[in-house]
């Protein structure tokens, strides 16, 4: 309370005791105070409200008639309202015996209207004080009204974007509008913004929201924007509420407001990519992978076989190197076939980089067996051409051989090499070859070993098919797909969402790319077998 209102109330209460005790002040000095018409109306929520009272002093002696009047002051009872009431007084002519002064005051703080209250005036003349009761009244000339309008329908927010009100006042000014209250819940989360709402004159910068208020009879723009500068991200929907000192209870209003960001965005594509990469690496690449490798087992054997050979073909003696060329092409060859390259130029193997056009095959198909088989049955003409026949002739070469014995061993050598493109089992005629060449050393029978010197014509196989343009190709397929999809994905989930940027945004960009379901229903009634399904898993009781 002020200190004017303060000294006044106990002036007040003196006079009030020193009446009740000696009658009254006024009629035991002749002097009466009153005022003419005491029922004092001034406007509600007016900065101040201004109204004027005629006080009279009557009774008057020649010791009261140059008496000063001072300190006309409200005795600041009751409340509440709590109101600043302040007089100035102006004295006007004198009549006779009675003088007569015009009062003006002030009120601030009467925001609502005010049925009559009977309130009291001290003041100070000469060197006496003196109460005098009057009746205060808050009245507007017209009442007042506004209308308070917001976007309708779904609003989207970007970062630095604040939501327009209009509010158009009647009657009366609007004094102290501010926000009440901000309902908004995000509607997937369920939670509020941590920094909460706030009400502002501008769109952006300093939110001055302090002593808002808008003139009669006209129109204002406010702004309700997120607090401290915080980014909408989600959908909110809800109720804010915005009052004003003359409309305490408020005006509801409901709003639905979205939030994302650009860089919010731009992290889902980048998701939606990685789980197409993610969804394209599990159901062709490791897929294909798996395929190869199994289909390589077979073949990894046999060429582990063969380089054996190899390696025995390596232990001839020294006066017989180079006696086995045939034979050692003959296991590059067989090796040659072997390899990845030529498996892959016959078609045999899942391709490296899938091939949109083309099955992955899921099993070693008959054409696959067959042309294992071949092989399989040359390795194994080779390993008894090595077993029973090199060897066994590197055997039988005597310790201190001559130099006619190492001559019959090199044509011996020489004719067991042509028999390497001999075909193999279950033809026995190559085996039964191989004994009459050891037997003919034995008994230095060149002749006969000169029989089996004609050496075939040997030709290999070479890898032809441009396997690089196919790669080339397949890239560029999997590359416009997956620009497709991601572009599809970009729009469905992420453009067609005013309110993306929350985490079970980016799970959904994830599982869309990886091709799981991505409805909020179909999302809780995945199982593990959903996603084996997507991802094209085989599991137990999955039929192949």
């Amino acid at each position: 309370m002020p200190f004017h209102s303060f000294r006044s109330t106990i002036t007040t209460t003196f006079v009030l005791i020193f009446s009740a005790l000696a009658g009254s002040i006024s009629q035991a000095q002749d002097v009466t105070f009153s005022i003419a018409k005491p029922n004092m109306i001034v406007e509600p929520g007016a900065a101040p409200g201004r109204t004027t009272l005629l006080l009279d002093a009557s009774g008057l002696d020649a010791a009261t008639a140059q008496a000063t009047l001072a300190d006309v002051v409200d005795s600041g009872t009751p409340a509440p309202p709590e109101l600043d009431i302040r007089f100035r007084a102006a004295e006007m002519a004198a009549t006779n015996g009675a003088r007569h002064w015009v009062l003006t005051a002030e009120v601030n703080g009467l925001t609502t209207e005010l049925g009559p209250q009977k309130r009291v005036l001290t003041l100070q003349f000469g060197s006496r004080s003196y109460a005098v009761n009057y009746t205060l009244t808050g009245h507007a000339a017209s009442r007042f009204a506004w209308s308070v309008k917001v976007p309708s329908g779904e609003i989207s927010l970007r970062p630095g974007q604040s939501v327009e009100i209009g509010i158009s006042v009647q009657g009366i000014a609007a004094t102290g509008v501010r926000l009440l209250q901000a309902a908004m819940i995000e509607q997937t989360t369920h939670t509020m913004l941590l920094k909460g709402w706030q009400l502002c004159e501008t769109p952006a910068g300093d939110c001055k929201s302090d002593e808002l208020s808008i003139p009669a009879n006209s129109v204002k723009r406010l702004w309700l924007r997120p607090a401290g500068d915080e980014t909408v991200v989600g959908k909110f929907t809800g109720t804010v509420v915005i009052g004003a000192a003359q409309k305490p209870d408020g005006e509801t209003l409901t709003l639905s407001i979205s939030g994302t960001s650009a860089s919010l965005q731009f992290w889902g594509v980048i998701v939606i990519l990685f789980g197409l990469g993610l969804a394209f690496y599990v159901n062709k690449g490791l897929q294909n992978r798996i395929n190869r490798a199994q289909m390589l087992l077979p073949v990894a054997r046999l060429r582990e076989r063969a380089a054996g050979f190899s390696a025995r073909l390596d232990m001839a003696p020294a006066s017989l190197k180079g006696q086995t060329g045939l034979t050692a092409e003959a296991i590059r060859e067989l090796l040659d076939d072997l390899s990845e390259q030529a498996l892959d130029s016959q078609g045999w193997l899942p391709a490296k980089i899938p091939n949109p056009y083309k099955a992955t095959p899921t099993a070693i198909e008959t054409g696959y067996k067959t042309y294992l088989d071949a092989r399989t049955r040359k390795l194994a003409w080779l390993q008894i051409l090595i077993a029973q026949g090199f060897e066994a002739l590197w055997r039988q070469i005597p310790a201190n051989a001559g130099q006619s014995d190492i001559d019959a061993a090199r044509t011996a050598s020489d004719a067991l090499d042509a028999l390497a493109s001999k075909s193999a089992p279950p033809d026995t005629t190559p085996t039964a070859e191989i004994s009459t060449i050891l037997a003919a050393f034995r008994t230095r029978g060149m002749e006969t070993i000169e029989s089996f010197l004609e050496i075939p014509t040997v030709t290999s196989t070479s890898f032809k098919d441009l396997t690089v343009e196919i790669g080339r190709m397949s890239y560029v397929v999997w590359g416009i797909f997956g620009l497709i999809a991601g572009g599809l994905g970009t729009y469905v989930i992420i453009l067609s969402n005013p309110g993306f940027g929350l985490p079970t945004d980016f799970l959904t960009c994830l599982f869309w790319g990886i091709g799981l379901p991505v409805g909020a229903q179909q999302l809780s009634q995945s199982t593990v077998a959903t996603a084996s399904q997507a991802l094209q898993i085989q599991g137990q009781g999955t039929a192949n």
